[in-house]
């Protein structure tokens, strides 16, 4: 079977973003692979987003509206009817030739249950452009632990770019209530389970706009300290770190309290930082079952750069050393 352009059903997703909105629907119609279809999933959206819709609706775009918390996720996930899905964002934008790449990966592996992209990010109206050429090499995952391991150690992966297999992405939920707004990593991990995972290398595939009206950096929907802890304990699962035996296990505590700490000192609520101290926040996460208390402790008066441990750049050899391969 060869995969084409039409067997991809793109979406985006958006509320109340009209003035980003016009630029990632331009990114998407100037895909190379030629996107004739794509639909704008808006939940609730009060300002003119109908109106720049309705702008491109000769180019085969339409929009539908939703209601209701997660309404566009559950939308898509009703709708959807394609060999693979995209769940795209208002506000990013895409470079023109990752359908084509991902197509091209599509045809020459067998097995694909996830497709995504390094990233690069930017602020507000900053774009710095992008380049004409890509280099089309990826990582290709075969295990979801590989992949699970790949993503808590060595980097952030992009969400918006992620082609699912539509069988897949109908079948999984994407778990809010037990990981609040970083909900976005389980997800794909979870996704990378049902086949084999490909991840673009070249961060200039995508381009992640910063900006304050994000859900990420607000602090009306922030997380509790379980949602925290239940985060770091889904991938303390998926890489191993449970094997006190495996190194994975060490590394991981050398990782975990700038995953928790990081949580805490950013999106927690200030009421809950009054009630829990990080200490406590360690006890609740030893008490839910991640047993790296020795080495936390280790990690935690050993390195003066609590932001990044010292032994970040022999962590990530000892991660890549047989986990991942590049391909082109």
């Amino acid at each position: 079977m060869k995969y084409t352009i039409d067997d991809i059903d793109i979406y985006i997703m958006t509320h109340n973003r009209a003035g980003y909105l016009k630029r990632s629907i331009e990114s998407l119609l100037s895909q190379s692979a030629g996107v004739s279809k794509i639909t704008v999933l808006d939940n609730e959206s009060t300002d003119n987003t109908l109106s720049v819709v309705e702008h491109f609706s000769s180019y085969g775009v339409r929009c539908i509206r939703t209601k209701g918390f997660l309404g566009n996720f559950k939308k898509a996930q009703e709708i959807a009817s394609g060999k693979y899905v995209m769940l795209f964002h208002d506000d990013d934008i895409l470079h023109p030739l990752y359908l084509e790449l991902a197509l091209k990966v599509l045809n020459e592996k067998d097995d694909i249950s996830l497709i995504t992209t390094r990233y690069t990010e930017f602020f507000d109206d900053n774009f710095p452009g992008m380049p004409e050429s890509i280099v089309p090499d990826y990582y290709y995952f075969e295990k979801q632990k590989d992949f699970a391991t790949h993503m808590y150690f060595l980097e952030r992966i992009a969400y918006a770019t992620a082609l699912y297999r539509t069988v897949d992405f109908k079948k999984t939920a994407i778990e809010y209530e037990k990981f609040n707004k970083f909900n976005d990593w389980p997800f794909l991990v979870k996704m990378s389970g049902y086949g084999n995972t490909v991840l673009f290398d070249d961060p200039s595939l995508f381009y992640i706009r910063r900006h304050k009206g994000q859900d990420t950096w607000t602090s009306t929907n922030t997380p509790s300290i379980q949602q925290i802890i239940n985060w770091d304990k889904f991938f303390y699962n998926k890489v191993g770190a449970w094997n006190i035996f495996s190194k994975v296990h060490y590394i991981f505590a050398c990782w975990f309290t700038h995953f928790l700490f990081g949580k805490y000192d950013s999106f927690l609520s200030l009421q809950d930082r009054e009630q829990y101290s990080k200490e406590e926040l360690l006890k609740l996460a030893r008490k839910r079952g991640i047993n790296t208390w020795g080495s936390c402790i280790y990690c935690k008066y050993r390195c003066k750069n609590k932001t990044v441990c010292k032994r970040q750049d022999f962590i990530r050899q000892l991660i890549l050393k047989g986990k991942t391969k590049l391909e082109t």
